[in-house]
């Protein structure tokens, strides 16, 4: 898309910079990211009728379960709920999201569960208990088998790894 024309070559300059070694290398990294920044800000300050006019019904309807998503992630609903507000069956619905996105309905769903997991385990301080409680779950162990089917390893091993990564000359 032309979005990603104007910011793939960001992204790839980005990537260049943090692998180099060289004096001046987090100054100019974080110039690209600054760059970076003000790119996405422009995208995202289109006109929100010119934006939508643009989209095709689909992905207006994937846009506002996405939305709904956001919204209600943490009370674990079902398919169907958001199937209802956006007047569609649930068969309906999981077929628009594996055709527009490639996955299923569900599996949008349990995503930004996962995603809202891994920012918290990085972002707080909180136990894991207590973002098991955070995120709609009334058991840490149910919490953590299913972080560890959507992403291979336990809270515990994403957070180490992940705090690892963000130490300069970690991992």
């Amino acid at each position: 898309s032309r979005h990603a024309e104007t910011l793939m070559p960001l992204f790839q300059a980005i990537e260049r910079e943090s692998q180099q070694h060289a004096k001046g290398q987090m100054a100019a990294g974080m110039a690209l990211l600054v760059a970076l920044a003000v790119q996405v800000l422009r995208l995202t300050e289109l006109p929100r009728t010119q934006a939508v006019g643009a989209q095709s019904r689909k992905a207006q309807q994937i846009e506002k379960f996405r939305s709904l998503v956001d919204q209600n992630y943490t009370r674990h609903l079902p398919v169907s709920t958001y199937a209802a507000q956006l007047g569609v069956t649930a068969g309906q619905l999981s077929r628009l999201c594996r055709e527009v996105l490639g996955v299923s309905s569900l599996d949008v769903i349990h995503a930004r569960i996962v995603q809202e997991a891994q920012r918290l385990l990085v972002y707080t301080a909180n136990s894991v208990k207590q973002l098991a409680d955070m995120l709609g779950f009334g058991d840490e162990v149910y919490f953590s088998r299913f972080f560890r089917k959507h992403t291979g390893m336990s809270p515990r091993e994403f957070q180490a790894k992940a705090l690892t990564a963000l130490v300069p000359g970690g991992a």
